[in-house]
């Protein structure tokens, strides 16, 4: 867990701090909601000032807590469990900064499809899309809860809202490269297996897609990265599964004409995206030991009259790929 605040029945704030709140809280609201607007996005992406700003904020005393534990025959030293602070005089400051964090997370799911990272220096990528990837793997249930202003009408959490930026931001090459270079490298694999998790999420749509798109963004971005998404144990069936399910939804619609479609079927664009993924993970020769018990599955789709040509074309390169010898 993260280091939460606890709050008191009567909290004194001073009249400056209270204006402080309110003139943060103004601003970052107004600039919340001009970044809905069509054209601001170009704008916001384009400030490196906002930017600092935004990346600073996205971790700004998100703090996980360390217990260490042992056994008393060890004598091993244990620490004391960590209080959460109560909002008074030194935390006054709390409440305004989860709101601050969740404008911040909705301007970057607005604007980040814009955004080029090439053209800023170090001390405004880094902290963006670090920020970016810890919410995204952090296992708190601040980042998986909804937010608070949300909770009512749909459940959108800081982690969806980051898969969604994250989505739009790799669609250019020059940012994959950022986010696959930005340490810690081992955190990586937890990006890997977070995505694998919302693409097997047919109840969530919406974030089943951004996922999808991040996923197939990143391994195009490098062997090193279909590597690691290749050796994850969910990655080849539930790819195979995207489209052994169109395949279905194919099929039941030549035979019954008044098929409804199903919500949770994915567009052609995003089973081609789920296809690339497979090819790109197929071309990296460590991982055809994996694609082994999983051929036939692939022979049937590259020779299926349900999918679409385009489909079964990338899925034939997928085998093709798969017979050659290493």
């Amino acid at each position: 867990e993260v280091f939460k605040k606890e709050t008191l029945p009567l909290v004194y704030i001073s009249p400056q701090q209270e204006a402080l709140q309110h003139r943060c809280l103004t601003i970052s609201n107004i600039i919340r909601s001009l970044s809905f607007i069509p054209g601001n996005d170009i704008e916001f992406s384009q400030h490196p000032g906002l930017l600092i700003i935004i990346g600073h904020i996205l971790r700004l005393h998100h703090t996980h807590l360390l217990k260490y534990c042992g056994t008393s025959s060890q004598n091993s030293h244990i620490t004391e469990d960590i209080l959460p602070p109560t909002i008074t005089q030194e935390y006054w400051w709390w409440d305004c900064l989860e709101i601050l964090r969740e404008n911040v997370f909705v301007i970057l799911a607005n604007i980040s499809g814009q955004l080029d990272l090439s053209l800023y220096a170090e001390a405004v990528t880094y902290p963006l899309v670090d920020g970016l990837l810890h919410w995204l793997v952090c296992p708190s249930s601040v980042a998986t809860d909804p937010l608070s202003d949300s909770a009512l009408v749909y459940s959108l959490s800081p982690q969806r809202l980051v898969v969604e930026a994250l989505a739009k931001m790799s669609i250019s090459e020059v940012n994959v490269d950022y986010i696959l270079a930005t340490p810690p490298l081992t955190r990586l694999d937890l990006v890997y297996s977070t995505l694998l998790q919302f693409v097997g999420q047919k109840k969530q749509p919406a974030v089943r897609q951004f996922a999808l798109v991040f996923l197939s963004n990143l391994a195009q971005g490098g062997e090193g990265a279909s590597r690691m998404i290749g050796q994850q144990k969910m990655s080849l069936p539930l790819l195979l599964e995207c489209l052994e399910s169109s395949e279905q939804v194919s099929r039941s619609r030549v035979m019954y004409n008044n098929n409804p479609d199903d919500p949770s079927s994915l567009s052609i664009a995003m089973l081609r995206r789920a296809a690339i993924t497979l090819h790109c993970l197929a071309r990296v020769p460590l991982n055809r030991l994996s694609f082994l018990p999983y051929c036939n599955r692939i022979l049937t789709l590259s020779m299926s009259h349900s999918l679409d040509p385009s489909l079964t074309s990338i899925v034939s390169d997928v085998m093709f790929e798969l017979t050659r010898i290493v």
